[in-house]
């Protein structure tokens, strides 16, 4: 087979150790110094000289850093891309039962807090579903709020409701929750995993019990730490003892430059055999119109991930890529559902209405705005010059599409970086 040098091949050096990433399928090989010239002219120029070198190049077409000559790479991400954007068969909701929580977080971007879904509301969605279920190979519904748990109710009916309907032998279901797990205790744990099937949680933290409690409180003001962890840590346990393997645990790290130097401090609150069942992975704290982040220039994401996985700390990373950027990317098949049934294709902005694509009728019919719904695809990075040159596009997909339908802008930089980040921490080669 004649081959070439991918389109996707980048090079990027950390601590003064160079790495060859390919970052469409994700592949990362640490160079040795001694042979990083000889492997760059192998790319070029695949013709290995002796064994040894037959061994690199097999690496390198295993690994996808040589394709075959036939292959035009960026049309076959294009592909997969609008496979995705119109996909009809799978189904995700970002469903927010209500926008009230019980924190008061300073950097919470949610600026509508009364928003709550009423009885007659959650009847009309649960018909919704109902339907969907028939038309979709799966369904995937992620809790979000808000806090959600705050809707336990609501979050029992529909999951056992919809585990009993006769569709739900040909769709597949998955529950996910987005959690501020205060409220987690272990009889709801119990229900969620036994009763509920949820196999999917997210929580957040802020560092430290110092700077945590300092941002992530309750509204009357009290610390909320030690709850947390100890519900996190009451969540792993009882995935343990139930013994569900299929159960995905994130943990979320916030972090600016006031945090920064005691993560170390929260990293040491977990056990080696409570890590063993949750990923975890970092974010920095970013503007909103009630919080102004610290956040400097000089903050590497790469040491954060490497001093997780020097603790024995899992790195959360999605082995499947999407092809598509976040929750609010996407076609039809990827929505957010609000506690009034409004549709949006993201929710970080409700003064922005364009964002607003439809709305769940009284009769349980899906009514979106197809124009709306055409220009937020807009944002499609193949019509981008630039993002059809950029080595990193299949990390990126594009960037924020709230950014882009909001200021016709893409802000990359940070979250390819921070992917780029956890794939070198990754790797073992």
């Amino acid at each position: 087979m004649l081959c070439k040098n991918s389109i996707f091949n980048v090079y990027e050096n950390r601590d003064g150790i160079e790495y060859l990433i390919n970052t469409l399928s994700r592949s990362v090989i640490k160079l040795v110094p001694t042979e990083a010239e000889r492997v760059k002219q192998l790319l070029q120029n695949p013709v290995p000289m002796n064994e040894k070198e037959k061994g690199y190049v097999q690496i390198l077409i295993e690994n996808d850093f040589l394709v075959s000559e036939e292959k035009d790479e960026l049309a076959w991400l294009e592909y997969l891309y609008s496979k995705r954007w119109f996909d009809a068969d799978n189904l995700y909701l970002l469903f927010l039962p209500t926008l009230k929580c019980n924190f008061i977080c300073p950097y919470c971007f949610e600026s509508e807090k009364s928003i709550d879904m009423k009885e007659d509301s959650l009847a009309i969605f649960i018909e919704y579903l109902k339907s969907a279920m028939k038309t979709h190979k799966s369904l995937t519904i992620n809790f979000f709020g808000g806090e959600p748990l705050l809707k336990l109710s609501y979050i029992k009916k529909i999951c056992k409701t919809l585990q009993r309907q006769p569709s739900a032998a040909s769709c597949k279901l998955f529950f996910q929750l987005t959690s501020n797990a205060y409220l987690l205790n272990e009889n709801t744990i119990k229900s969620l995993l036994l009763d509920c099937g949820l196999r999917g949680f997210q929580i957040t933290f802020d560092g430290d019990e110092v700077h945590h409690n300092q941002r992530r409180i309750m509204r009357t003001g009290m610390p909320t730490f030690s709850t947390v962890l100890s519900n996190t840590k009451a969540l792993v346990n009882a995935v343990r003892l139930y013994n569900l393997s299929n159960v995905s645990i994130v943990i979320r790290v916030n972090y600016d430059d006031e945090t920064l130097n005691d993560i170390e401090k929260f990293l040491d609150v977990f056990s080696d055999k409570e890590k063993k069942h949750f990923s975890i992975y970092f974010r920095h704290l970013y503007n909103t119109s009630q919080w102004k982040a610290k956040v400097s220039q000089t903050l590497d994401s790469h040491t954060l991930y490497t001093l997780a996985k020097s603790r024995g700390f899992k790195l959360n990373w999605y082995d499947n890529p999407s092809y598509v950027y976040c929750e609010c990317d996407g076609g039809q098949g990827q929505l957010t559902i609000l506690p009034d049934l409004s549709v949006w294709k993201c929710a970080n902005d409700y003064s922005y209405k364009d964002a607003q694509i439809g709305q769940i009728n009284s009769q349980a019919e899906l009514v979106l705005d197809e124009y709306k719904l055409m220009r937020w695809g807009e944002k499609n990075p193949f019509k981008d010059k630039s993002c059809r040159a950029c080595k990193y596009m299949p990390l990126c997909l594009g960037s924020c599409p709230l950014t882009w339908a909001k200021q016709k802008i893409r802000n990359c930089f940070y979250d390819k970086g921070n992917l780029v980040d956890v794939l070198l921490a990754n790797t073992t080669r």
